[in-house]
């Protein structure tokens, strides 16, 4: 335990919303090799966020609702103090499941910055009402403020966010 947290505290110096760590190689259940588990957790935030119907930006794709395809088995198994103190400092543990390889966690990897961050999810969701806002806000010509001008932007930014807290987005746990 000492050891790991010595290593991040000096040798992991990252303090951003915009990425996130796992621990552990993942077994792939064709060839049997144990390799990076990037790609296939990028994919499976990406399919997370996509399917707004039945997760969507704002759902962490953690647990064994969301397992890795196509991996069977985790390079070591973490023992729940020690995994614990990993998702403390910011890194998600993998761990095999009867379903597959899951993820224990979507944190981010803030320290100290943009608290408020520390959750993938929250970050998806900012950055997705943001967007959402800033396309639905298209028309406005800022010239000057007038209170029709106001009034339309704001019906345009409740319409988004209402609709985005009526597909369930801001109902979750840590987002």
């Amino acid at each position: 335990e000492a050891g790991i947290t010595a290593f991040m505290n000096t040798q992991v110096q990252l303090d951003t919303e915009f990425g996130f760590m796992y621990f552990g190689y993942v077994r792939d259940s064709v060839t049997g090799e144990y390799v990076d588990p990037t790609c296939a957790l990028a994919g499976l935030s990406s399919k997370t966020a996509r399917h707004r119907t039945r997760a969507g930006v704002w759902t962490n794709f953690a647990g064994e609702k969301f397992p890795l395809i196509g991996f069977d088995a985790v390079h070591v198994k973490l023992n729940p103090t020690l995994a614990g103190v990993l998702n403390e400092m910011g890194v998600n543990v993998l761990r095999a499941e009867e379903v597959g390889v899951c993820a224990n966690g979507c944190r981010t990897m803030t320290k100290t910055k943009k608290r408020d961050y520390k959750y993938i999810s929250t970050v998806l969701n900012t950055q997705d009402c943001a967007y959402m806002v800033e396309n639905s806000l298209k028309w406005v010509k800022f010239k000057n403020l007038s209170d029709g001008l106001y009034s339309g932007m704001t019906s345009s930014v409740v319409s988004v966010l209402e609709g985005r807290n009526k597909e369930g987005g801001f109902n979750t746990e840590d987002g």
